[in-house]
């Protein structure tokens, strides 16, 4: 409801954040929010102005415009985007690139100082920066999914980053590999009605599902497709 894809007839609520938090969306279907006809460039290029201050908008000088270019050439570094991209339409780049630059898109920070520290922010100090990703890996062929989750990793682990905090992600995702998989620090599997079969990290499977839910599996099965099979059939 929050990103206004669903409707419900649930009219009253409250969103809880804690101060000094950016939180970020990453719909599924980039093509419904993305328009495919502009290149990288320019999408990259209108994501920074939308988030530059109003007050500095209309001062933009040849050092800004300069920052800007560093700021977009380092976060295309940071996931593995190639320079050359900048010049290509968005529909005509593969898949994986498509989820990438959706993700610097939203990553991009015109608030960081200009200087030799540039993870402080003006007035504001570190803040802590929180990525919603709804199915990454959706439409991927295994290789460009297992990429595009690596560089996912990277951003939570950057801490020298050109960004003043690390980045905790949140990512919806089904039937991961093994490899996808291992990425995760923590899952959290819903079987049906929304009853939670798993809360704890990826290698922990195996030893829940032996012993709290006294399921047997061999050897050679992944932990996770038994842990799905569960999820699915419903016998908890």
């Amino acid at each position: 409801m929050l990103s206004g894809t669903a409707s419900s007839s649930l009219t009253t609520g409250t969103v809880y954040s804690q101060p000094e938090t950016e939180v970020y969306y990453i719909r599924q279907q980039l093509a419904e929010c993305i328009v495919g006809q502009l290149t990288v460039s320019q999408l990259l290029h209108y994501a920074y102005q939308f988030k530059v201050s109003s007050g500095s908008r209309g001062q933009r000088s040849k050092t800004s415009s300069e920052l800007e270019h560093e700021h977009i050439r380092q976060t295309m570094a940071a996931l593995m985007l190639p320079e050359e991209l900048l010049n290509r339409t968005f529909d005509r780049c593969s898949g994986g690139e498509q989820k990438r630059i959706a993700i610097a898109q939203e990553i991009l920070d015109p608030s960081v100082e200009e200087g030799n520290d540039k993870k402080e922010v003006k007035g504001q100090g570190r803040r802590q920066k929180i990525l919603y990703l709804d199915e990454p890996t959706t439409g991927l062929d295994s290789a460009s999914a297992a990429q595009v989750m690596h560089h996912l990793k990277n951003l939570t682990q950057k801490s020298n980053f050109h960004y003043h905090n690390r980045i905790t992600i949140v990512a919806t995702i089904h039937a991961p590999s093994d490899e996808v998989l291992s990425l995760f620090n923590h899952i959290y599997v819903l079987a049906k009605e929304g009853v939670a079969v798993y809360s704890g990290p990826p290698g922990g499977i195996r030893s829940t599902l032996e012993g709290t839910i006294q399921t047997t599996i061999s050897s050679q099965q992944p932990p996770i497709e038994a842990l799905l099979k569960v999820a699915c059939d419903g016998n908890i």
